[in-house]
């Protein structure tokens, strides 16, 4: 089970995923939480956990409310962005909304002052509890930025990573464009053509239309 849910200024995609229809993911939960949490309940499934594939303010303008209605239930991220979420993560977040977005900052300032921690850090090649996703560390849109790949069903979470057609941005803080690059090459460009591929903005692609059409690999 796979529910797109484009939400908040970017139209940033959350996605609500289950491989076994037991436990239900809800990745990088973008904005409007009652919109997710209308959907989760309409699955008849417990979210298990949240999973961010980056911290940039449109990929977690929802977290707080989430994590508050459902009990304090997991959250996941890369080692390098744990401390972007928290109390510590709380002065990072406005800082940088300040820098990326500061037309946005009546709109997010709310959201970014109730930060939940961070359960659990995750590194590359790590399988999500619970799950058949693995952790791709794929840095360049951001040092910790992952995509969550599951093998058995052919789909990659790819955050602001990989696009149709396209590539993240690596000119805000901490970004590096020929890391990026190399990234995407290694580590996805190797998957099967065949897998589905699902941003964090934007339409779905598969590899096999990238490794062709993308005029930046």
């Amino acid at each position: 089970m796979l529910i797109t849910l484009p939400s908040g200024p970017l139209q940033t995609n959350c996605y609500l995923y289950s491989s076994d229809d037991e436990h239900l993911f809800i990745i990088d939960p973008a904005a409007d939480a009652k919109q997710i949490i209308a959907e989760v309940s309409d699955t008849g499934i417990t979210p298990t956990a949240v999973i961010l594939t980056h911290t940039h303010f449109d990929h977690i303008l929802a977290v707080g409310k989430i994590v508050e209605h459902y009990g304090g239930i997991p959250l996941y991220c890369h080692l390098l962005e744990t401390d972007h979420m928290g109390e510590r993560g709380k002065s990072y977040q406005l800082k940088e909304l300040k820098s990326l977005a500061p037309q946005l900052l009546s709109y997010a300032q709310e959201s970014l002052s109730t930060l939940p921690e961070v359960s659990k850090a995750l590194n590359h090649q790590d399988m999500v509890e619970d799950s058949t996703l693995r952790v791709l560390h794929t840095p360049g849109h951001t040092p910790g930025s992952i995509c969550l790949y599951d093998e058995q069903e052919e789909v990659l979470f790819a955050g602001d990573t990989l696009f149709r057609d396209s590539v993240g941005r690596s000119d805000f803080e901490g970004g590096d464009h020929e890391s990026l690059i190399s990234h995407i090459t290694e580590r996805l460009m190797s998957l099967p053509g065949e897998t589905v591929v699902y941003p964090g903005h934007g339409g779905s692609t598969t590899i096999g239309h990238e490794k062709i059409h993308n005029p930046y690999l």
